[in-house]
């Protein structure tokens, strides 16, 4: 008998078991994966002595284990082992790396990548290296449950309802984590409202915090906030291409709209590859900053560990492409050590800049394939959208790093020179888009510079980014839309294209959407917030500039944040989550579909203005 009678064989046999085997051990998985999540919060979430903590992680090695066992079975149930292996590749390698780390574990007492941090220096990473193996093994899971129809049944979510849910899951999963007394360096947890604050923050994008992120939380709790801001900000930028990568959820015409919300129509359609993109570019990105950023602290601190360097250029990193504007050091870019790093903040204002920017236009610009496209056919242009986006962004660039340049010349930027001076201003007018990294005092700038960084927060980044505020398109289509009424037009036409008034609707209704959020917020703080009315060096205008940051997810203040009341708190996480999810995806999400649009009644005229 041959290798392939003998493979005949062999598949016959277990034939008739396979989809029975495989279903059970996909259950025990999930439940394996489930409990060992359990064992590792409640291992970094508390204290434990040497005993306790040998017990949990041998709990560990049992679920690692089980995995190995898996995948394993699996082999041996599949058809084609050869392209079983290909196909799963990457998992096999972790597999290895896993038996390779039980041998080593059970010989020195210690993992392959406990090692490698020790050897760079990073020893606080030792501590949750196996986070990353164990989150990754469960991502494994739930696809995988997902592919055999375990978990997700053939029944059709609402898209808007769906993407409020899974910031929930983040906000409160993190608000959990955060409260861990392992997490914050006081004795006990983070209080309730504290830790929901932050949680909201870091996965809304934001940056506002009612403690120094520095000194309060512990490596662990920073760790968690870096998390939050990472699945926070791509969740925002992929979550169109996950619902129309995933036609199990139920995703019906009717609900393109919304998706449309997140991503360019044809993106829509045409989403193969785009979500692999989306997180390879993120994390590419990032990797960049990151090194660009290890290099220059390494260069101007060579005495820092070089651990903490490279956390500090992760942290940072990730912080500046996904908007979120938290820092690891007190003041942030304001800290005496970083408010004259220059070359730093241009590396900052750079990820800044192009997570504000999004990924569909950022493709649509600069992806390899569009270019060689317009190279071969130069009558092809990028989207009226990417165009739009492009140029109000660098409109308001200039408009911003002007104006802070005329105001703040004489101010908080008088002892910088001319070059200093424009690098300081252009950082400020990316970052207090969207960022919220600031280098200097917003308590001490001029009225002038608050008003123009009010108009900007509010305005906010490109559409399906990590920005926040009505977004540029949203602007511009408004700007477009009374140029039109003054000129006379019927239509709205830019680029020689014309915007359907279906968009412009949509505009307006944002527009309405978040001025009245804003104002709505705005009148909540007046009321809750009258101690800080009566301190003699604060007006209404610092309540107006912190709701306003808050609503566009900016993170910008002037340093009333930690005098906030309960209500106050209440009232910015509110703000946050709405603004980061969007006006108009909270209407959706909770109105009612409407039976029949096709009618039209009499016109009438009235006056207006």
């Amino acid at each position: 008998m041959d290798i392939n009678q003998l493979r005949e064989h062999r598949n016959f046999v277990l034939y008739d078991s396979k989809t029975r085997v495989i279903h059970v051990m996909n259950a025990i998985s999930l439940f394996v994966s489930l409990a060992a999540v359990g064992v590792i919060i409640f291992l970094h979430g508390w204290s434990h002595d040497a005993s306790e903590e040998a017990f949990l992680y041998s709990l560990l090695q049992g679920s690692f284990g089980f995995y190995i066992f898996r995948y394993i079975i699996r082999f041996i149930y599949d058809f084609e082992p050869k392209k079983f292996i290909k196909r799963t590749w990457f998992e096999g390698l972790l597999m290895l790396l896993l038996v390779v780390d039980g041998i080593l574990y059970n010989l020195s007492g210690t993992l392959v990548f406990e090692r490698l941090f020790r050897y760079l220096g990073m020893l606080q990473m030792m501590t949750i290296t196996n986070i990353f193996l164990q989150f990754y093994l469960l991502s494994i899971v739930v696809v995988e449950l997902r592919r055999e129809a375990i978990i997700l049944p053939r029944f059709r979510i609402n898209p808007a309802l769906l993407f409020i849910f899974t910031f929930f899951i983040l906000i409160f999963s993190g608000t959990f984590l955060l409260m861990l007394p392992e997490m914050t360096q006081d004795v006990g947890s983070m209080p309730f409202i504290d830790a929901l604050f932050t949680s909201t923050s870091a996965t809304c994008v934001t940056g506002l915090i009612v403690v120094d992120t520095a000194t309060y939380f512990t490596f662990k709790g920073k760790f968690i906030i870096l998390l939050l801001m990472k699945l926070g900000g791509l969740n925002i930028i992929s979550f169109g291409s996950f619902l129309a990568f995933f036609g199990k959820f139920g995703l019906g015409m009717k609900h393109h709209d919304v998706v449309e919300d997140f991503v360019f129509k044809d993106s829509v359609f045409s989403s193969t590859g785009l979500l692999g993109k989306i997180v390879f570019g993120s994390i590419l990105f990032e990797t960049i900053g990151a090194i660009a950023m290890l290099w220059l602290v390494m260069q101007r601190f060579p005495d820092m560990v070089f651990g903490e360097a490279a956390f500090f250029s992760i942290f940072h990193a990730v912080s500046a492409f996904n908007n979120a504007g938290f820092s690891t050091m007190t003041d942030g870019m304001y800290n005496e050590l970083f408010k004259e790093f220059f070359v730093l903040h241009i590396i900052l204002g750079g990820l800044i800049f192009i997570g504000t920017l999004g990924f569909d236009t950022f493709f649509d610009l600069f992806g390899i394939e569009k270019m060689r496209e317009r190279l071969k056919s130069p009558w092809k242009r990028p989207k009226v959208g990417s165009l739009l986006n492009i140029y109000t962004t660098f409109i308001l660039l200039l408009f911003g790093t002007t104006v802070f340049i005329v105001f703040e010349r004489n101010g908080v930027m008088i002892e910088y020179n001319e070059v200093d001076s424009f690098i300081t201003a252009f950082f400020q007018t990316i970052s207090l888009r969207t960022a919220g990294f600031s280098s200097v005092d917003f308590h001490m700038v001029s009225m002038p510079v608050i008003i123009m960084t009010l108009i900007l927060m509010f305005i906010g980044g490109s559409s399906s980014s990590t920005a926040g505020g009505i977004k540029t398109s949203t602007f511009s289509l408004l700007f477009l839309s009374a140029y039109s009424t003054i000129r006379g037009k019927r239509n709205i036409e830019v680029f020689k294209r014309t915007i359907h008034q279906d968009i412009v609707f949509r505009a307006f209704s944002i527009f309405m959407f978040s001025l009245t959020g804003v104002l709505t917020g705005l009148f909540v703080l007046s009321i809750s917030e009258s101690h800080i009315l009566e301190m003699p060096d604060r007006t209404l205008a610092d309540l107006l500039f912190e709701q306003v940051s808050a609503f566009s997810t900016v993170g910008l203040s002037t340093g009333i944040t930690g005098m906030l009341s309960n209500v106050g708190k209440t009232t910015l996480i509110v703000s946050m989550f709405i603004g980061r999810v969007g006006t108009l995806t909270v209407a959706f999400a909770l109105s009612k579909s409407i039976a029949s649009k096709r009618y039209k009644y009499p016109n009438e005229h009235m006056l207006v203005g």
